[in-house]
């Protein structure tokens, strides 16, 4: 299990997807059955977007795919991800709405 946070205040930059592809090159390399979760802070409903399209161009490559369809923020969008080797199925993905899991301080 892989957990990516990418911090949402802050632009995606290149290097982030410099040491993301580093870490997934190592992955592949070993054949490493892997579950790649976290918050990427990159709006992959958005097909139009650059991080997007970088982002779903890397993990292509690397032979992995999303698996997360439905919004994960609370003012929409889908940036908490789930990601897999695209031969290991995913039977059943529960992702809870935007907003279930909260925090009072």
């Amino acid at each position: 299990m892989l957990t990516v946070y990418r911090p949402g205040s802050c632009y995606v930059t290149g290097t982030f997807f410099e040491e993301l592809s580093t870490v997934l090159e190592t992955l592949v390399t070993h054949g490493c059955p892997v579950i790649i979760s976290g918050d990427f802070n990159i709006h992959v409903e958005d097909p139009s977007d650059a991080s997007t399209l970088r982002l779903m161009e890397l993990l292509s490559s690397m032979d992995l795919q999303q698996h997360v369809t439905l919004p994960t923020h609370q003012a929409g969008g889908t940036l908490d991800l789930v990601i897999t080797f695209s031969d290991y199925d995913v039977d059943q993905l529960t992702v809870d709405p935007a907003g279930v899991v909260q925090t009072t301080v």
